[in-house]
Parts: structure tokens; C-alpha cells; sequence
């Protein structure tokens, strides 16, 4: 081979060697997208309409249903979707009517849970004279899907105001409250920005931007790997729906009352996402800031604090009616 037939393949063979490498980081991207979509915590769709059974150890034993963890009655309930796949979930009386058919609170579970997320603080609210709703949102617990995984709020968004339609509509309540935790934190900050049939907002350590989920949740993974990672699962969430990150709609809760809570200890999501979010936040607004409590335990680190601040915040939609 003469050198210059040498030269000549050369950067040909540079250059297959950079396709290839990119080809290579392109497909890794996707795949690892993949278990951002499907990550290793999330049980899957219900086949027979049923709770799966799995272990999470946030949810502190209360893994089964109201009556058998705290002998509190509760009724299975079942909705549709806006695209008609079945919603389920419970929905619990209180212990005693304070506002009968004036007020109710909706619980969201987060990504890759279900309604058991919530199932230890249902106590609290049945004590306090408040019905419940904790629900599955689709592709989670026991409600229907396609196997397609979790969207971190884009879908799941959708299903909280379809649970509050039927709250009002079907239940006959005139106000109602959201609570969410995580995904569902960014949920009922993406429903109440768009949907004025919610009157008040409860988001726990749930993040400002997809981004910044992902990288904090990545951020031992070397940078050339972690960015495709990042932008591929971005992508296929929100960049691909078109839907808003939760600081860029916070803003439009108001005037209805938000409070955003998060912990200092929290490994999934840094607590300076809450303060920015709430910084973009219009009053009435309000921000607790937990000290030692990790994702999703707060409750479990502030048992008395919290009951008291989430009693308080949604006081006022049961004092109006009366």
C-alpha cells in the first residue's frame, strides 16, 4: 500500500471509529433512558386490578389497605382516564363529618409507587374530620396501563385532575385538596397550574426540572455518559409531550394557597430544587424546609410538625363553606 492510500484511509478509519463510538453512546443513552422510565423500584402494571405485591420500606409496614393496617373503613373506587384506561384507588370517610360534602383532600403517590404511598397518613386526615382520596395513577399500582413506564407528572399529571372531575362530579365536593409526594409533588404542581378545580397545593420534595432530577440522581456517572443519559430521558418525558417543567408553571397556582415542603436529607432530589421552585412561586405561598429527613420521610422524621402544618394549610378550605 502506497503512503498515500495509507493517508487517504486513515481519517476514514477515524472517522468510522467516532461514528461508531457515537453510535455506541447513543445506544446506551436510550437503554439507560429506559431504566429512568422503568426504574428498578417500579412493580409494574396490575394484571387482575390488584395491588402487587412488593416491599418498600418508606411506606413503614403500612403496605396493605386502611382496614387491615388501621381498622379504618374505606371503599375500593374505580374511574376512567382521559384515555379510558381504568383509574383505582380508596377513597376513606372520615372519622367524623366536619364538612360534609364541602371538602376533600387527593393524595398522590410517586413514580413507581402507588396509593400506599400515603396509606400511613391516612390517621391523620380520618381523625381530623377529613375524607380522602388515594389513587393510582396509570402504568402504576393497581390502575391500568400499557407497560410503558413512569413520565415523572406528564401523564400522571392529567390523572390527578381526572380524580379530582370525579371528586366533584361523582362525589358532589365543592373544594378540593392535593398532596403529593416526588412525581407526585411535580403532578399537582402541573394539575393546579392548569386545572382551577383545584383550590389548594401541598408538593413534597418533588424537583424544579426533569434536569435537574436526573442529574443529581446521575451524578456519580461520568459526565460523558451522564449527559446523553440525561438528555435522552429528558427527551422522551417532557421534551417529547411538549409538557412545562414545574418551575416554569409553579407561578400559575396563584391565587390559590401552595406550600412546599422537602427535606435537608433528601439523596434523590437536593432540597434547593423546593427553594427555587418556591422562589418562582406567587403568594400565597409558604416553604418548610425539614432538617434530617430523607425522600419521601418527613412524616416519619416530623410527625407532630407535619400533621400540624398540612392540618393548618388546608383548614381554610373546610372554614369556607362553613
Amino acid at each position: 500500500m502506497s503512503l498515500a492510500a495509507g493517508r487517504t484511509r486513515a481519517p476514514r478509519i477515524a472517522g468510522g471509529a467516532a461514528l461508531a463510538g457515537v453510535l455506541l453512546l447513543g445506544g446506551i443513552s436510550w437503554l439507560g433512558s429506559g431504566y429512568v422510565l422503568n426504574p428498578p423500584w417500579y412493580a409494574g402494571v396490575s394484571t387482575d386490578g390488584t395491588l402487587p405485591l412488593v416491599e418498600n420500606e418508606s411506606w413503614n409496614g403500612a403496605d396493605t389497605d386502611p382496614a387491615r393496617a388501621f381498622g379504618i373503613a374505606f371503599e375500593d373506587v374505580a374511574f376512567a382516564a382521559e384515555d379510558g384506561q381504568t383509574l383505582r384507588g380508596w377513597f376513606v370517610p372520615p372519622e367524623t363529618p366536619i364538612d360534609d360534602r364541602g371538602s376533600v383532600i387527593l393524595l398522590v403517590h410517586g413514580g413507581g409507587g402507588d396509593r400506599r404511598d400515603y396509606l400511613r397518613h391516612v390517621p391523620l386526615f380520618h381523625a381530623a374530620g377529613w375524607p380522602v382520596l388515594l389513587f393510582d395513577c396509570r402504568e402504576q399500582g393497581a390502575s391500568d396501563g400499557k407497560g410503558i413506564g413512569v413520565s415523572f407528572g406528564v401523564r400522571e399529571h392529567r390523572d390527578v385532575s381526572t380524580a379530582v372531575a370525579w371528586l366533584r362530579n361523582e362525589r358532589g365536593f365543592a373544594r378540593v385538596g392535593v398532596l403529593g409526594t416526588s412525581q407526585g409533588g411535580a403532578s399537582v404542581i402541573l394539575a393546579g397550574a392548569r386545572d382551577p378545580g383545584i383550590d389548594a397545593v401541598i408538593a413534597e420534595n418533588r424537583f424544579a426540572t426533569i434536569e435537574e432530577l436526573l442529574e443529581y440522581g446521575a451524578r456519580d456517572v461520568p459526565l460523558p455518559i451522564r449527559w446523553p443519559l440525561v438528555t435522552a430521558a429528558s427527551w422522551r418525558t417532557y421534551g417529547k409531550s411538549g409538557t412545562p417543567h414545574p418551575i416554569d408553571v409553579v407561578g400559575r397556582i396563584a391565587p390559590r394557597p401552595l406550600l412546599i415542603m422537602h427535606g435537608t436529607a433528601d439523596s434523590v432530589i437536593h432540597y434547593t430544587q423546593s427553594e427555587r421552585l418556591f422562589a418562582a412561586a406567587r403568594e400565597p405561598k409558604s416553604l418548610w424546609i425539614a432538617p434530617d429527613a430523607e425522600h419521601t420521610q418527613i412524616y416519619d422524621v416530623h410527625p407532630g410538625e407535619y400533621t400540624r402544618r398540612v392540618l393548618a394549610f388546608f383548614e381554610p378550605l373546610r372554614a369556607a363553606s362553613r
